[in-house]
């Protein structure tokens, strides 16, 4: 049934021809895009020095910002040279957001794992804790996962998302 709806929806799609015009457009959101995730960047780490924020939360949340900008390029890219019709643009919006949903949902939790973990700060750096079954000092606090370092000096990854579902005691 996919494959059918799929066909039905890119079977119509009017590729635009590639000229001049649309190769300056892309590399002008390319660069859009870069320049603003640079500039991203630097005005949040530079606020983040002058104001006192824990400079972990800052660069956990970079990585963020910088892929919504990109995908908010490759959207406009997407857009200006297939030129899909309102209802092409549901429907496809409508599969991607479900096989992106379906597959990358671990990821997801993790990420909001880490978001939790930025602004509630259940541990910190240096803190020594046991998330689950795992018990050493807390190393690094990513988007994705936090490492510890156990007692017998191994580094450990726990994906973030297991602070919703296993006790954390700090």
């Amino acid at each position: 049934m996919a494959d059918v709806l799929l066909s039905n929806v890119t079977a119509e799609l009017p590729l635009k021809t590639i000229d001049a015009n649309l190769i300056l457009y892309v590399i002008f959101i390319i660069v859009i895009a870069y320049v603003v995730t640079w500039l991203l960047s630097f005005i949040l780490m530079h606020i983040s020095e002058r104001i006192g924020w824990y400079r972990t939360s800052v660069t956990m949340i970079i990585p963020l910002l910088k892929l919504l900008v990109y995908l908010v390029a490759i959207y406009y890219i997407i857009i200006a040279i297939i030129e899909p019709s309102l209802t092409q643009m549901i429907a496809f919006s409508g599969l991607f957001g479900a096989a992106i949903g379906f597959g990358l949902k671990d990821l997801f939790a993790d990420i909001v794992g880490g978001v939790v973990i930025i602004f509630e700060k259940p541990y910190q750096i240096g803190d020594k804790v046991t998330i689950g079954d795992r018990y050493g000092e807390v190393i690094d606090i990513g988007i994705r996962a936090t490492r510890i370092r156990t007692p017998a000096d191994e580094q450990v990854s726990v994906p973030n998302f297991t602070i919703f579902v296993q006790p954390v005691t700090s």
